[in-house]
């Protein structure tokens, strides 16, 4: 288990962004998004149509879904395969294992976060790339 720390960024009604600290160093932000809509198979998870599921019918998932974005601040983070596994099992665990909830994990290694990172310009990126964002 890594030694790590959170640190509640920002807390707005449907979004939540959250600073990890590993080893005492900066190393990803974990956003939430409450997107307020059921997961769609082609928009939302493309990656199982074919695999898990042969259309949006049989899909038929209706349960509200939490995007849950990790941005690494370092290309290396990103691709370590054990830390990233970490990360996204922190952040998977702040979700609650709930009926109605439906979860979508993605990882992210953007250059533009690394550039706007440590000014307030970072949140404002943030939210211009979420779903719901709309001020």
């Amino acid at each position: 288990m890594l030694n790590y720390e959170l640190m509640l960024k920002l807390n707005l009604p449907d979004f939540m962004v959250f600073d990890i600290y590993v080893d005492y160093r900066f190393t990803a932000l974990i956003v939430f998004e409450d997107l307020h809509r059921p997961g769609e198979l082609m928009r939302d998870f493309p990656e199982w149509a074919g695999v898990y599921y042969e259309s949006e019918e049989e899909w038929d998932d209706f349960r509200n879904l939490i995007h849950t974005k990790v941005f690494f601040l370092r290309k290396t983070d990103f691709n370590k395969r054990k830390l990233s596994q970490e990360v996204c099992y922190i952040a998977h665990r702040m979700i609650e294992n709930k009926p109605g909830l439906n979860s979508k994990l993605t990882l992210v290694y953007d250059k533009a976060i690394c550039k706007c990172y440590p000014n307030e310009v970072l949140i404002n990126y943030i939210l211009s790339i979420s779903e719901n964002y709309k001020d």
